[in-house]
């Protein structure tokens, strides 16, 4: 099955679509009209060690479990280290990683289209 949810924006909208396979979790985002930068930014614990990373994936590894996050249509734009605020004022280290969209930018009611996925390798 898919989920799909939509939230305006002052500028257009960004819509979000959620199916649950046996690969894992694939995600679409599409921003329309929107007049800056469509953006994801997902924060993964620390505990969890970046093994590699390129423009179209990361792969993480914790306790022998090794789960991959892919972008199909976009791009990962950065991957760093920052904080990741999981319990009430309680900050812990974490990797900041930015996925971008891979559609035409800076073009009046253009949809940006970023396509990731994440699974579990092995």
């Amino acid at each position: 099955g898919r989920l799909t949810g939509t939230l305006p924006l002052e500028q257009g909208h960004v819509t979000r679509s959620l199916s649950l396979g046996a690969r894992g979790l694939e995600v679409e985002d599409s921003w329309i009209a929107l007049s800056g930068e469509g953006r994801v930014r997902l924060r993964v614990p620390q505990d969890w060690a970046l093994v590699s990373q390129s423009h179209e994936s990361a792969m993480f590894e914790a306790d022998g479990v090794c789960v991959l996050l892919s972008v199909s249509c976009g791009q990962i734009q950065n991957c760093s280290v920052g904080d990741w605020a999981c319990r009430y004022l309680e900050n812990l280290s974490a990797h900041v990683i930015d996925l971008v969209p891979g559609a035409p930018q800076n073009m009046p009611d253009a949809e940006a289209t970023l396509k990731w996925a994440v699974s579990r390798i092995g």
